[in-house]
């Protein structure tokens, strides 16, 4: 008999072959570089001139974002100039109520820290509703912004809060284009694609009509679904019975055929979000991504607790105020590995260097 793995080896290549195959005729060649610069003026030239690029203003403010109360105010004390609370809510962490919120945002206003709230990245028309309804009990808070992770709630945030809007990741800022289209839906700052090589952060950032923010560490997630594995598979979800909520536990993940374990989590909406194997890290990258014209890093920690956020905050804050030359790099060297232990299958830069492949 052909062992199983052979089998599905073959079906594996055969498919990588048949795909190849019916996506070679849809390749596009490269673009000339004359024919980018002139599609490129064109369309900066309906961009707002008062605005632009970041030289000669400060460097970035450090953000975080955080799932809870205690993890906001170790961010507080660890030194970030901006606290975001997500609005997802991982079952793992300890739930997020409205005298939480206010809490928070009174702890970030005492210590001059801006704060910031987030909404879901997906939100059906139910779900909008009751995002809608707490939209309007906090605005009576100290918020100091609103972060939205859908295009969806743009209109709603501006009407509801008066405050500025900031886009989260999740609505793919790749170019001009987009940034023009959010400018004009009335929005403050965006959050750049964490697919975007440096170079290109760094070409958008002198172009960009508002100020723009880029994710520098973190958990970064793969994919939202529907489909919650821990329910199905350890509760009783799909089975007519209550579900025992198995993912309030913490450590799960699921294991590919390498061995590779991608930690999962579900959200209060029982979405479940699977993460990259490693944590993303550029510490020792960061005089590079500070010079870049960027106004914001963000240390992406929704799904992280207290410690965490406390020790990549410090060593973040740390970070930013090293000077070029010296002995900066075995410095910023060493904050890298203070961080290791909490990223056990090791740190990536992402697509900073190598794009996507």
């Amino acid at each position: 008999m052909v062992p199983v793995s052979e089998i599905n080896e073959a079906r594996r290549q055969a498919l990588a072959r048949l795909e190849e195959d019916r996506t070679a005729a849809f390749r596009r060649p490269p673009l000339p570089e004359d024919a980018f610069e002139r599609r490129l003026a064109a369309a900066l030239s309906g961009l707002p001139k008062d605005q632009g690029s970041r030289a000669g203003l400060p460097g970035p403010e450090l953000s975080v974002v955080v799932g809870d109360l205690a993890s906001l105010r170790a961010a507080v004390r660890a030194g970030a100039g901006e606290v975001c609370l997500s609005g997802e809510q991982y079952r793992s962490r300890p739930p997020v109520s409205l005298e939480d919120i206010f809490a928070g945002s009174e702890a970030c206003a005492r210590a001059g820290v801006r704060f910031i709230l987030g909404s879901p990245r997906i939100l059906q028309d139910g779900e909008l509703a009751g995002f809608c309804r707490l939209l309007e009990k906090v605005r009576k808070g100290h918020l100091d912004g609103v972060m939205a992770g859908n295009l969806g709630v743009i209109k709603k945030m501006r009407e509801l809060t008066g405050l500025p809007v900031f886009t989260d990741f999740s609505l793919n800022v790749f170019n001009i284009e987009t940034v023009r289209f959010l400018l004009e839906a009335g929005v403050s700052r965006v959050t750049l694609s964490p697919e975007l090589t440096l170079e290109q952060v760094r070409q958008m950032a002198g172009l960009l009509p508002l100020p723009a923010e880029v994710i520098v560490h973190g958990a970064l997630p793969l994919m939202v679904s529907d489909y919650c594995v821990t329910g199905s598979l350890l509760g009783e979800k799909g089975k007519g019975g209550s579900c025992p909520a198995p993912c309030r536990i913490t450590g799960c993940g699921l294991k590919d055929r390498k061995g590779i374990v991608f930690p999962v989590e579900m959200d209060q909406n029982c979405r479940m979000h699977i993460f990259n194997s490693r944590d993303l890290c550029v510490i020792d990258d960061l005089p590079e991504l500070a010079g870049a014209g960027i106004a914001v890093l963000r240390i992406e920690a929704r799904r992280e607790g207290a410690g965490y956020v406390r020790d990549v905050t410090g060593a973040y804050r740390a970070a930013l105020t090293e000077k070029p030359g010296g002995r900066s790099e075995e410095r910023l060297a060493a904050l890298k590995e203070s961080l290791a232990r909490y990223s056990p299958a090791g740190f990536t830069k992402g697509h900073f260097y190598r794009g996507v492949l």
